[in-house]
């Protein structure tokens, strides 16, 4: 079974393995959702410098890893979506703890405990230490005797979430085998710490159950808010793309900027800046709050470069331009509702109009529609950054069936 290895990462200690259960979902408008999600959490766990991992069995996912060489996996499925940055902060610290696996363990009462598959740590060093077992498959209706773990009387919400998990010695007949079950007897046999996420981790995340349409619809509200938020009330007050990579001594005639902040202002003595968004709020912002500089005009421009819109009409030909695109064709906020296809299309589209216009330009961005799918330059002139073709990229399994053409 194919392993579609996306390699950024600068160390070999941590590796996240994306398995793709889109199959167990019946609903097509939830699963292109979950495609989309999926997409965007490559380039965003790529941009973020991580390695990913990625095919439709865990265990031969997990076996690659350890074989590479990795001492962490964080696994997770098709429908999890990770929030900023607070979850690889958090694994980060548990690093340096002593843990075998950490995750949502659930006390399912006649099944025996599983290890829920929206997410999970695993060591990877004390994995090979004991052979590489599997994880163990749902297999319903399968009576069995195990030791019973122990497990705390206080849970995080229901009765079947303890906080904390251990070996037990008492035996108890189960008539299920959850997910996880496996790894989990193995680890209480042998002794090994079994971590139960914390608020944090739990926070920092969320699984929106895209196999059960009604615990999907739960969710999705959330993901409608969100998109909204973005568009209509949220407003960057400062850039979020860190350190731009361009020389800080070239100078240009005109600038056109996301309304999230003033990181490029200084590429400009005069001239004219042009400020960009698609949310309103933003742009009444920064009318109020962008310093001004003498001898530079400022306009303020409503634009979706995700929709229709006429940005490349606003700008003088003649003059030495940047554009900063920052992650607008690869955000959070949008991407759930655009596919990736889409995404790259609205890229390409603006990259040709500047051609075609045969504008002296310098192209910026922090992430690029394709990210985590092919290696690209992220800052240069129109011979640097090129549109793309789709059938370029490469596949995870949820497009192996050519969906892309």
């Amino acid at each position: 079974m194919n392993i579609i290895k996306l390699k950024k990462g600068k160390t070999q200690r941590l590796v996240y393995c994306l398995v793709d259960r889109l199959s167990l979902i019946q609903d097509n408008f939830t699963k292109e959702i979950i495609k989309n999600q999926s997409d965007f959490a490559i380039s965003s766990l790529h941009e973020k410098l991580f390695d990913v991992y990625q095919g439709l069995d865990e265990d031969i996912l997990l076996q690659a890893a350890a074989s590479d060489g990795y001492e962490y996996a964080i696994v997770f499925s098709t429908g999890t979506e990770f929030l900023g940055n607070s979850f690889a902060e958090k694994a980060n610290e548990l690093f340096d703890k002593d843990f075998f696996l950490c995750g949502h363990v659930l006390d399912r009462k006649d099944a025996y405990y599983e290890l829920h598959q929206q997410c999970y740590i695993i060591n990877l060093k004390t994995y090979r230490q004991i052979g590489m077992p599997k994880i163990g498959e749902m297999e319903l209706g399968v009576e069995h005797t195990q030791i019973e773990p122990n497990r705390s009387k206080e849970n995080y919400h229901d009765d079947y979430t303890p906080i904390k998990v251990s070996t037990g010695q008492s035996l108890k007949k189960y008539n299920h085998k959850c997910h996880g079950w496996n790894i989990l007897n193995i680890a209480f046999e042998k002794e090994l710490k079994v971590l139960v996420f914390d608020h944090t981790f739990r926070n920092s995340k969320r699984h929106y159950y895209p196999e059960n349409r009604t615990d999907f619809l739960k969710n999705l509200p959330w993901i409608y808010n969100r998109d909204y938020e973005c568009a209509v009330n949220f407003v960057h007050t400062e850039n979020t793309e860190g350190n731009r990579s361009l020389n800080s001594t070239e100078k240009f005639e005109q600038l056109v900027i996301p309304a999230s902040g003033t990181l490029y202002h200084d590429l400009i003595d005069t001239g004219s800046v042009i400020i960009f968004d698609y949310n309103d709020k933003s742009l009444d912002y920064w009318k109020e709050h962008f310093p001004k500089k003498e001898g530079v005009t400022y306009s303020f421009v409503k634009a979706d470069l995700l929709g229709e819109h006429t940005l490349i009409d606003y700008l003088d030909k003649d003059k030495k331009t940047f554009i900063n695109l920052s992650n607008i064709f690869c955000y959070e906020g949008t991407a759930s509702f655009k596919p990736l296809y889409y995404r790259l299309h609205k890229e390409n589209e603006i990259i040709n109009k500047l051609k075609e216009k045969n504008i002296n330009v310098t192209l910026s961005f922090s992430t690029r529609a394709a990210a985590g799918f092919l290696d690209l330059p992220h800052v240069g002139d129109l011979s640097i950054i090129k549109a793309i073709e789709i059938n370029s990229l490469r596949r995870p399994t949820w497009h192996i069936n050519n969906d892309w053409k």
